[in-house]
């Protein structure tokens, strides 16, 4: 699904609904890594992908505080709203984009390995941290976590990326709660919202 979400955002991209000059980087026929190459979409899904893509970053804009991006997969959001919004009254405290291991690996190497994408995070302005499965350059950490083990994900938020539980915390969940088992994704919530009591959850599903 991370594939497919990120070949339909480069076809929106290319034909010219929304900016963002990064996702070649992070999907086949770019460069990068995800599937889907170049393959025609429908009108209907470049018009959604614009919708949800607009409100998503105007959203973050107007609250942005520390954001963790929950299942972030190829999603480019912090790369994009640092070049297009580089004041540094909206940089958030902290960015988060976690996901399974196997994504994080990937992307880990997508970042390293591209100098567009390292410039945007920050490149000889930030010390970089990372080995194979994660990414350190404060404010911007990508660390694996398996949403359906909620104890160790706080864990992971709170000793790997230093996020403060007391700040306000935006919790994004895009097209990822629906893939878990209903329970899990409950006990998820209810771990985060526990966890960080001055948290919000921005949340897209299909």
């Amino acid at each position: 699904t991370n594939d497919d979400a990120a070949a339909s955002k480069r076809h929106a991209v290319r034909l010219g609904y929304y900016e963002d000059p990064f996702i070649a980087a992070v999907s086949r026929g770019g460069g990068g890594f995800a599937g889907g190459g170049d393959a025609s979409k429908p009108p209907e899904i470049s018009r959604g992908y614009w919708a949800r893509v607009v409100a998503l970053r105007a959203i973050l804009i107007s609250l942005l505080r520390d954001v963790v991006n929950l299942g972030a997969g190829s999603d480019t959001t912090y790369m994009c709203l640092c070049t297009s919004w580089p004041q540094a009254d909206w940089l958030p405290c902290k960015w988060v984009d976690a996901d399974l291991q196997d994504n994080t690996s990937r992307k880990v190497l997508q970042v390293t390995s591209n100098r567009q994408l390292l410039e945007a995070i920050g490149g000889d302005e930030v010390d970089i941290v990372h080995n194979r499965h994660e990414l350190h350059a404060d404010p911007y950490h990508i660390v694996p976590a398996d949403l359906r083990d909620p104890a160790a994900v706080v864990s992971t938020l709170r000793s790997s990326c230093g996020l403060d539980a007391d700040l306000p915390t935006i919790f994004l969940a895009e097209c990822v709660l629906v893939y878990l088992p209903v329970e899990s994704s409950e006990k998820l919530l209810a771990q985060l919202a526990n966890q960080f009591t001055k948290s919000a959850l921005l949340h897209y599903e299909q």
